[in-house]
Order: C-alpha cells, then structure tokens, then sequence
C-alpha cells in the first residue's frame, strides 16, 4: 500500500513539475507574440464582482488598447491615455485633467499591458495546475494561498497564444470587498483606428518650438498639467 502511495505522489510531483516548466515555455511564446507584432487593436472588458450582498452585478468596463510600431494609446470612459515618440499625454475626462510629460519610445515598449499581466504571473512558488484545452484555449491554473488572489485562470489561444480571458478569485475577506475579476480580450482588426493622428498630441495641446503648451479650445475648461522641460504658455 505504502508503495502504490508513493508511485501515486511521485506522478503527482512529475505532473506539476511538468505543468510549471510548460507554463514557463508558454508565457515565452505568449511575450514573443505581443513583442513581434508591430500593430495591437484589442478590446478588454473588465468585470468586478464585489462580496458585498447589495451589489448582486458585476462593475463592467471596457479597454481599448491600440499599439502601431512603438506607439501605443489606452480609452476607457473616464481615460485616455497614450505616448508617442516625443510625449506621454493622458487625459482624465471625469476630473477634467489634461497631463503631458517628454516621453521617448524605448521605454513605452516595456508599457504594452498584456505582457505585463504576464509577467505579473511568473512568479516562483506558485503551484501551476494545466486543465487542457477549452474551446480552443488552452487553461491554466495559478495557486498560491499567500496572495490577495490565491488562484487565477489564465486562458490563451492554443493556436496564436494570444491571451484570451484572466479571472482573479480573491481571498474570502479581500479589504475591499472584491470577489472576483475577470478580464476578456478580443482582438480587432488593426486596418481600422490606427492612424498616426491617433497618437498625436496635437488633438488635445499646442506645443510650439520652445516647449511652450496650450489646450486646445475645447478643452478650456481642463486642468492642465506639464512635466519636466514643458513650460506654460
């Protein structure tokens, strides 16, 4: 008996072992994805779902990220933000804040999310359970019982290893109040919406040649904020 056990718990280490060392190859192939394409168009619909009885539905919200060669932009209903090759712009419309810093692209490229999700995810200690494939994704299962999330689902696409869905299960009594997080991705057509004048400064703020900033006329009413090397005009 004490032998069948110990054949039974050996599999079970050669498995997860295996699982880890899958999954260490698989995030490789998923950053070389994102690294290697020069155009991004996704959509990312976040869902909350708080432990709080009185809030029975979830808090929805949707992303849109576009990437076109080192440039990258973010929307949201209360945000925009994105960088060029010469500034980082964002633009925080509930507040009415207009912010605008010097910005260089070989930094941006270490800012594109989703390989940050996965970076987020590789981390030593954790116990990596492989589920198969759904639906032409593959699933893995992250635990680790000291985190604010203890487990997370990590779905990619078994063909494109593009990711495809993340859902984060929080701690029984999360501070503040969150239950669970999933974020969805769908990938849109990068012929559409990807103009350079989508990642220009210039739809919010007049810069002249002396680093002298304006806000355009529409955006009067915004608070208006500069980095280093940028002066009020």
């Amino acid at each position: 008996m004490k032998n069948i056990i110990s054949v039974l718990l050996l599999i079970v280490l050669i498995n997860a072992s295996l699982s880890a060392q899958n999954f260490a190859e698989d995030l490789v192939k998923i950053r070389q994805t994102y690294e290697s394409q020069d155009n991004w168009h996704i959509s990312m619909v976040t869902k909350y779902w708080s432990t709080n009885p009185s809030d029975s539905k979830p808090f929805e919200y949707t992303s849109v990220i576009k990437k076109k060669g080192d440039y990258m932009r973010m929307d949201t209903d209360e945000l925009t933000i994105f960088s060029n090759d010469k500034y980082m712009v964002t633009c925080q419309k509930t507040n009415k804040v207009l912010a605008c810093q010097k910005h260089d692209a070989l930094s941006l490229k270490q800012q594109h999310p989703v390989p940050a999700i996965t970076a987020l995810l590789d981390i030593e200690g954790q116990e990596i359970i492989y589920k198969g494939v759904l639906d032409q994704q593959q699933l893995y299962v992250i635990k680790n019982e000291k985190s604010r999330t203890p487990t997370i689902e990590f779905y990619f696409d078994e063909n494109t290893y593009r990711m495809t869905k993340l859902v984060y299960h929080y701690q029984e009594n999360d501070p503040e109040e969150v239950n669970k997080v999933e974020i969805a991705m769908q990938y849109l057509n990068t012929s559409k919406g990807l103009s350079t004048a989508n990642f220009s400064e210039k739809q919010f703020l007049r810069i002249d040649p002396n680093h002298k900033v304006s806000l355009l006329d529409k955006y009067q009413d915004y608070t208006l904020v500069l980095g280093d090397g940028l002066d009020y005009k």
